[in-house]
């Protein structure tokens, strides 16, 4: 939880740091909210679309890919993988 808090402060201080949203992702899939998960990894996605940020990039995916299993969406989690 407090991790949570570190990396949510981070966040609400600079909103484009994308490994703030990534390590949040991986506090939330362990934490089994894997919504919260796959929202954090789309906004590291989203910020990252030049793939700057390689290894930020490939463990939003494969955040998103574990996330998206544990909701039943295998496809999308497929996808991902």
């Amino acid at each position: 939880q407090e991790a949570l808090s570190y990396y949510t402060k981070s966040i609400e201080y600079d909103s484009t740091l994308t490994a703030s949203y990534c390590n949040r992702a991986l506090v939330y899939l362990k934490l089994k909210e894997y919504q919260k998960t796959v929202d954090d990894c789309n906004q590291v996605l989203k910020l990252d679309k030049r793939n700057k940020h390689k290894l930020e990039y490939l463990k939003a995916y494969h955040r998103r890919g574990k996330a998206f299993l544990e909701l039943k969406q295998f496809e999308d989690a497929l996808d991902d993988f």
